[in-house]
């Protein structure tokens, strides 16, 4: 028996009250095929079977749906259900399933019992291929793959008793209000959603979606989202919610257009900000040959965005969600982002099984990192971290495009953040002479490779700088230049002391007279930078020491 024709239709809560027949190879059902085939033949259009059973296992029921392409590529999920301490062939029961934008709750006497909302088609966008009319069955098979054939246990006849099939309309419970469908919105200004909720006081807060994505919530009326600066490009939205009786409630999806047409557009309405994280499942929109390139059509993933060509999964890394996965060289896929001018470390969360792998990072098509080079991590979902230092960005929106070069791996996300720079100094710590504490211009006065902020004995004689009179020069000098005039030679700096020590260290680490010069004008720009000494002064001690004799 079928509704064909009679009852076709899309979202509803459909719902049956019958009494099971029992005995092996007794195979009845209740279940709802599309009116149209437009996305394919079976199971490409979709199959929901709101309940199936068997007579050999009395207590037991299944929920199903059947998706994906057309046979043999189709798939299943399936869900079964116990009745505890009876048999669906005792009594009567009821037996349904809400189906909504993107989601299907199958109950037993109200029961919750299953929700399924990641599904694919290979004939059209999530949520294809539940997102057209449907009409219902009935049917009691004898025999088949699934029960098998009657044996001398099953007793005929039977009986599959059904009281009633009833399909209601079923309200959104939530809904946009703010834009509306076919809305052409101008780029670069902010858009405010906003969401009506019939039982406000009894839902959780209201999740505003771009796709499948999260862009935030809102816990008290009025409920609303927005988005700053909002890229042009094509968005469907969503507003979805939760019933304090752990119903999920869906708006109906919303599609709207910024500015003119449907140009390359960043997942999330708006570009990512650098410096900041890009999570990998939110390439850009555009599709194949635009916003990713992907050797095959098909999510081998089915996670996430499951309509779209890059292959997605669940990842059990630090924070869930999704990452990239089945990479293989040539492949590319790109993100829309607004960067701060400045020097960043580039760090990619990656995993594999293989030893191999190799990626790099443009930017506008110039490639900013070079080959990033990295080994097995151990597992598909075992996650490290891998660096490019050093990467210098320009100001504004800009194409980040992350390009597979060699091996197989999984990707998770991309953080794009300025080195470490524990003092505020703008040198990074890896390189930063004294990281404790600030010293841009790096001053190294007697060269042992800590800066003169962190040097304790920075003139090297012995006294710690902290009793030392004249910790960056000598308290009495010893020496003077021969040829020249003692005060140039001695050099009385503003911190009241002078240079004739290190000028005599300076002559005895030269080997000749052309070391000696070079250690003076090191010694003499040292001091100049850390304003103990005049220009002048500088160049008369370098003069005097180019035309001395060498002590």
């Amino acid at each position: 028996m079928r509704s064909l024709g009679k009852g076709d239709w899309t979202f509803r809560r459909v719902e049956m009250r019958a009494r099971m027949p029992i005995g092996q190879g007794i195979w009845p059902a209740f279940w709802m095929l599309p009116s149209n085939t437009i996305y394919g033949t079976w199971a490409a259009s979709g199959e929901i079977d709101i309940v199936e059973y068997l007579g050999s296992h009395p207590s037991r029921i299944f929920g199903t749906i059947h998706y994906g392409g057309a046979w043999p590529y189709n798939v299943y999920s399936s869900t079964d259900y116990v009745l505890p301490g009876a048999t669906f062939h005792d009594d009567f029961h009821l037996f349904a399933v809400e189906w909504e934008h993107g989601e299907i709750r199958w109950y037993v006497d109200d029961l919750l019992y299953a929700i399924r909302s990641a599904w694919y088609s290979t004939g059209g966008p999530f949520p294809a291929p539940f997102d057209v009319d449907f009409h219902v069955l009935l049917n009691l098979a004898v025999g088949g793959n699934l029960p098998g054939p009657p044996d001398a246990t099953t007793v005929f006849p039977q009986e599959y008793v059904i009281d009633y099939v009833r399909v209601y309309q079923q309200p959104p419970g939530v809904t946009i209000t703010s834009p509306t469908a076919g809305d052409v919105i101008a780029p670069g200004g902010d858009l405010t959603i906003t969401a009506d909720v019939a039982d406000a006081a009894s839902t959780e807060p209201v999740q505003f979606l771009q796709g499948s994505a999260v862009l935030g919530e809102d816990a008290t009326p009025p409920f609303e989202w927005t988005v700053p600066e909002v890229a042009a490009g094509c968005y469907t939205l969503r507003a979805v919610t939760r019933h304090d009786r752990g119903q999920s409630l869906s708006s109906w999806p919303v599609q709207i257009t910024v500015g003119d047409g449907c140009p390359q557009a960043p997942y999330r309405m708006r570009p990512a900000t650098v410096p900041g994280a890009i999570e990998a499942e939110d390439y850009d929109l555009g599709g194949e040959g635009i916003a990713y390139h992907d050797a095959n059509a098909n999510n081998n993933g089915r996670a996430y965005r499951p309509t779209e060509g890059v292959d997605l999964e669940a990842t059990t890394d630090l924070g869930g969600g999704a990452n990239v996965g089945w990479v293989v060289p040539g492949e590319w896929i790109e993100y829309t982002v607004d960067a701060a001018p400045g020097n960043y470390d580039v760090e990619v969360r990656v995993a594999s099984m293989v030893a191999g792998g190799t990626l790099h990072l443009e930017f506008d098509g110039v490639d900013k990192t070079g080959p990033i080079v990295f080994d097995a991590t151990g597992g598909w979902q075992n996650w490290t971290t891998i660096r490019a230092e050093d990467v210098t960005l320009g100001a504004g929106v800009q194409t980040m495009r992350l390009a597979i070069d060699a091996g197989e791996f999984n990707v998770n996300h991309i953080t794009i953040a300025e080195p470490p720079d524990a003092d505020g100094d703008r040198v990074p710590d890896r390189v930063d002479n004294c990281p404790r504490i600030p010293n841009p211009d790096q001053a190294d006065y007697d060269g042992d490779g800590d800066g003169d902020a962190c040097d304790p004995d920075d003139d090297g004689d012995g006294i710690a700088d902290g009793a030392d009179a004249c910790d960056f020069s000598d308290l009495a000098p010893t020496v003077v230049i021969d040829g020249c005039d003692s005060a140039t030679a001695n050099l009385l700096g503003a911190d009241g002391c002078t240079f004739s020590d290190r000028i005599a260290a300076a002559a005895d680490a030269a080997t000749n007279h052309g070391d000696f010069v070079r250690n003076v004008t090191r010694l003499m720009n040292a001091a100049k930078n850390a304003g103990l000494i005049s220009g002048a002064r500088q160049g008369a001690v370098v003069r005097c020491a180019a035309t001395s004799v060498l002590p």
